[in-house]
């Protein structure tokens, strides 16, 4: 669905960019290792290996001395983090989490011996009221 209307037609695409120098500087996880280039590649490397409908397609990556950026669908609103915050109670329902887990299996279980769809019966039950899933 297209996100707004300008002089060149629809806009449903986001630019993501990210300036080199401050990737060079950026820590991750506070480790102080300042991997920023290697996370940019990584998420590059996810978003090329990830085609499903409920996630954003990369449809190209622009590379310069200065900048690295990335043309993919635009997804409207924010982090989950952020969603979370923004909840009556600072948390997510659990109906949210249940309907969340099961779009989460959905996409992950395929085979029929798959270990989402395994804990997926087991801890999504009315009696239990959770789900769990394993690293």
């Amino acid at each position: 669905m297209p996100e707004g209307k300008g002089g060149a037609g629809d806009v449903a695409m986001a630019l993501k960019s990210v300036w080199r120098e401050a990737a060079r500087h950026k820590k991750s996880g506070g480790s102080g290792s300042g991997d920023g280039h290697r996370r940019i590649w990584f998420e590059r490397d996810v978003l090329l290996a990830l085609r499903h409908p409920l996630l954003p397609a990369l449809h190209d990556v622009l590379a310069t001395d200065a900048v690295v950026g990335f043309a993919i669908d635009r997804c409207g609103g924010d982090d989950l983090n952020s969603l979370r915050r923004r909840q009556t109670e600072k948390m997510f329902s659990d109906s949210v989490i249940r309907d969340a887990a099961k779009i989460l299996v959905a996409s992950h279980s395929t085979a029929p011996d798959s270990k989402l769809k395994v804990f997926y019966k087991k801890y999504l039950s009315d009696k239990l009221g959770g789900v769990a899933l394993p690293d």
